[in-house]
């Protein structure tokens, strides 16, 4: 089997009992807070009424796909000189420069606005276009330059995601997802290799390397599948995560998550160009150096944990519940857009950020925060400029009129009411 011998380090350590019970925990919560809200419908009338944008489908599909090319582009770029991806130069590692954030912000919805692309295709029901899958092949590419496998296949998890939506699920889109996952083992674990043995910075001069000295091999099925399948499964760096904690050695960690959730407000709206002592959002760092000594690497021990670290059982049930909503809230927000994502471009931006998970709860706390105010700020701001449709009211429900006692007058035909 695959991985035995992890399991059965797992199934002697002391913490694996309390790693389940935190899962276990957190999945009861979340199932409670899905039943709650789900039945009692959040209260989200204020955005029953969201106007959809004046401009045609073509202009917004041709902007959103220019937008999304250059924000591809823009990532690869940042990537080759060290701003981002697994391969950032140590220099912004702790001292990123004050623009930093926002250029990240705006490369991430770039990102997110290709999911919007093939869901619109969906919803059209056509085929998918040479120029969304060149933007989709692009942001892979983009993936490969940040050494970052899980950039390469997002493209195409999108493409999974957006056709099952739609009801267009096909095999063919697995077939490619699962091509995405056998380039990103191919080319990103011997580029970060190359990385250990020769202190390369540069992904793009990495990659260059790797293919000029023919050092790209076509790895096997089945340990691509092993790799993948420890990727997604956070249960040794869970452990090995509380068992640091419980000899004492994550007080720096710990420390960092109360900040955050302490500061959440601070950290989600004041920008560092206000407060250049703003803390990092990459928590995993710090629990890299901890577990595995590396200072330039990022490990999750994955939300759950992170919740429990946070604040023990607590912070597992609240978190939960916070998620559960958040995720029905997302639902709603959805079947009110689906059936003309690109008119409702944000709503459904935000709907993918509120999807997108991160490493700790805390970080997804701070970028819906923003999102929601910054889509707020969109439709305030496009409204005064006429960039909206007039929302409409409702037609009401038919209901028979009664004739007071006594009175002559004539009931209304439905024929009245709703003439043609």
């Amino acid at each position: 089997m695959l991985g035995d011998e992890r399991y059965l380090w797992l199934l002697g350590h002391p913490d694996t009992t309390l790693y389940f019970s935190v899962v276990l925990v957190s999945m009861a919560a979340t199932l409670a807070g899905f039943f709650a809200f789900t039945h009692r419908r959040p209260h989200l009338r204020l955005f029953d009424a969201i106007p959809a944008l004046r401009a045609s489908n073509a202009s917004l599909r041709f902007g959103a796909m220019v937008f999304s090319a250059a924000c591809a582009v823009a990532s690869i770029v940042m990537s080759a000189t060290g701003y981002f991806g697994y391969f950032t130069a140590t220099a912004y590692l702790y001292s990123p420069p004050v623009w930093l954030d926002t250029a990240r912000t705006v490369i991430g919805i770039g990102g997110g606005t290709l999911f919007v692309l093939f869901v619109a295709a969906g919803v059209a029901h056509r085929r998918f276009t040479a120029s969304e899958w060149s933007v989709a092949a692009l942001w892979s590419l983009a993936g490969l330059a940040s050494g970052m496998k899980s950039l390469v296949m997002l493209p195409f998890f999108y493409i999974l995601l957006a056709t099952w939506l739609t009801g267009r699920f096909r095999l063919r889109q697995v077939a490619v997802f699962g091509a995405s996952i056998m380039v990103a083992y191919a080319v990103v674990e011997p580029l970060r290799g190359l990385r250990l043995s020769v202190s390369k910075d540069n992904a793009l001069e990495g990659l260059t390397v790797l293919v000029s000295e023919d050092l790209l091999t076509v790895p096997e099925v089945t340990n691509v599948l092993s790799l993948f399948l420890d990727r997604i499964d956070y249960t040794v760096i869970g452990v090995e995560a509380l068992e640091a904690d419980r000899h004492g050695q994550l007080e720096v960690y710990r420390s960092r998550l109360s900040e955050a959730y302490r500061y959440l407000p601070a950290l989600a709206f004041i920008p560092r160009a206000v407060w250049p002592n703003k803390p990092l959002a990459d928590y995993g760092r710090e629990l890299s150096i901890t577990l595995d000594g590396m200072e330039t690497s990022s490990i999750s021990p994955t939300g759950v944990v992170a919740s429990y670290l946070w604040l023990g059982f607590p912070g597992v049930v609240v978190n939960a519940i916070l998620l559960s909503y958040l995720l029905v809230f997302s639902g709603r927000l959805l079947t009110t857009s689906l059936h003309d994502p690109l008119a409702y471009l944000p709503v459904m931006l935000l709907v993918n950020l509120i999807w997108t998970p991160e490493s700790i709860v805390v970080s997804r706390y701070v970028g819906i925060l923003r999102a929601v105010v910054e889509v707020g700020l969109f439709y305030l701001i496009a409204g005064q400029l006429g960039l909206l449709r007039k929302v409409g009211r409702g037609v009401q429900s038919y209901r028979p009129l009664r004739p007071k006692p006594g009175s002559t007058r004539p009931q209304p035909r439905v024929s009245d009411l709703y003439p043609g």
